[in-house]
């Protein structure tokens, strides 16, 4: 027992990010479903099973879901840290943040991987400047990250630690998810 309250803050960050991926790999899965796709779902994307999106709009639909999931959970857990005044809640905060964030600061030394995240994909969809969409969605789960830390004063080292955790515990959940269901 006295294991697991020590390394309880590893065990509630992974919660988090695998709930976080979850969510938004859901949004994608339910509007696809919704828009009468046999949608396949896994920890690193979802997809139709057999063929492709039959129109843009379609395709636009279930990108923009999972982002909006993203966004949802951010503003939800918010509301929930404020409602129960339970500063733990905001992993849920924090995670949705460098979720979207860590592909975009990895496409800086694999730029291949860019147009594959959704905010580039929906900003090449819409034909506008590809960063305007990332730069925004980022933006607002940043601003919900600093509504947090301003009322809890979480200090810079503390998320610093936190940060990492999360995004060795992503790293890990993605790298299972490509170990246990290749293809």
């Amino acid at each position: 027992m006295h294991l697991i309250k020590k390394y309880r803050i590893y065990i509630f960050l992974f919660i988090a990010s695998f709930l976080t991926i979850i969510i938004h790999e859901f949004g994608h899965f339910l509007m696809g479903t919704i828009l009468g796709y046999n949608m396949g779902f896994d920890f690193n994307g979802t997809s139709p099973l057999i063929g492709t999106y039959s129109n843009d709009i379609d395709y636009f639909l279930v990108i923009f879901a999972g982002i909006f999931f993203t966004l949802i959970q951010s503003f939800f857990a918010i509301y929930l840290i404020n409602k129960l005044n339970y500063q733990r809640l905001y992993y849920l905060v924090l995670t949705p943040f460098l979720y979207r964030l860590i592909p975009y600061l990895l496409s800086i030394f694999y730029p291949q991987r860019f147009l594959l995240q959704d905010e580039a994909r929906i900003g090449q969809l819409l034909e506008i400047n590809l960063y305007i969409i990332p730069i925004l969605i980022v933006g607002i789960l940043l601003f919900n990250c600093y509504r947090v830390n301003k009322n809890y004063q979480i200090n810079f080292n503390r998320h610093l630690k936190l940060s990492l955790v999360s995004t060795v515990s992503f790293i890990i959940i993605i790298r299972l998810n490509q170990i246990l269901l290749p293809y």
